[in-house]
């Protein structure tokens, strides 16, 4: 069972760091700030998901942290170093799937392995028990062309997590499911996430995912968007589909709907939670 990171333990084990944080966009005729002074620590270890209202920076966020795109101001670090260029040691997911049809999923998992110049061989037992997390067992050594949405994107978090990378940035990997699918790769992900726990920066697609995997869920403003609060989940893992869990985490849900209320926004959402 993995229990949420409380405040001790995040205090002294900073993982990754913003502080001050603006990013502007800037035209001939005006700059435009897609997010602004954003201030936020993640410790080691911990489940960190953003949610916020289209068009607030989240995925800026997400960019800002892998160094693929320079702040405009403020510092962003990872393991007490600061973030210069792109960070090659970390895994991502982002929307859409980048694979190789030709290959099975077995293959497009190791692909990481096989990149990096490691041994795919030493990496096999290793992805294996990702896909069976994964709900993929079936599918093992198919190739990926023809495979469902909901199949393809699992294979990318899975190869995400194959090299053991010290940090997670996902951003809304599950966004373009229909509903039930959608509720199955978040309870997948959890499996595959307390099988291997890492420092993870997920952007959510709906309340209801962001409240069942996290130990955090940052909620934004709209644009610009900044830090409008920060809820901690003390509820303890697995968390499940069922009354009792559900139960625990309703008010947490409930908590940061009536946040974007506040602002005139309906969330996108999901029938859990």
């Amino acid at each position: 069972m993995n229990d949420p990171v409380s405040a001790e333990q995040r205090s002294a084990t900073v993982y990754v760091r913003l502080r001050n944080v603006t990013k502007l966009y800037r035209s001939r005729r005006e700059s435009v700030a897609a997010v602004s002074n954003v201030n936020l620590d993640i410790a080691t270890g911990e489940f960190v998901s953003i949610i916020g209202p289209r068009g607030c920076g989240k995925s800026t966020l997400m960019s800002i942290v892998a160094g693929l795109i320079p702040v405009s101001s403020g510092s962003v670090s990872i393991a007490g170093r600061t973030v210069k260029k792109a960070q090659t040691e970390i895994g991502t997911v982002f929307p859409d799937p980048i694979l190789l049809d030709s290959r099975s999923v077995l293959e497009n998992v190791l692909l990481q392995a096989e990149i990096r110049d490691l041994d795919e061989q030493e990496y096999v037992p290793r992805a294996e028990r990702l896909i069976e997390l994964a709900g993929l067992k079936a599918v093992r050594d198919t190739q990926l062309f023809g495979l469902s949405p909901a199949h393809r994107q699992r294979v990318t978090v899975c190869r995400a997590f194959v090299h053991d990378p010290p940090l997670l940035l996902l951003d809304e990997p599950f966004a373009g499911l229909d509903a039930a699918h959608r509720q199955q790769a978040v309870l997948d992900l959890q499996k595959v996430w307390m099988f291997s726990p890492k420092t993870v920066l997920y952007i959510a697609s709906s309340v209801a995912e962001a409240v069942l995997l996290s130990d955090r869920v940052i909620v934004m403003t709209p644009a610009p968007g900044t830090v409008e609060a920060d809820v901690a989940i003390e509820v303890p893992r697995p968390r499940l589909l069922d009354a009792a869990t559900l139960a625990e985490l309703k008010p947490y849900a409930e908590q940061i709907r009536r946040i974007f209320e506040g602002h005139g926004i309906q969330p996108e959402d999901q029938p859990a939670a």
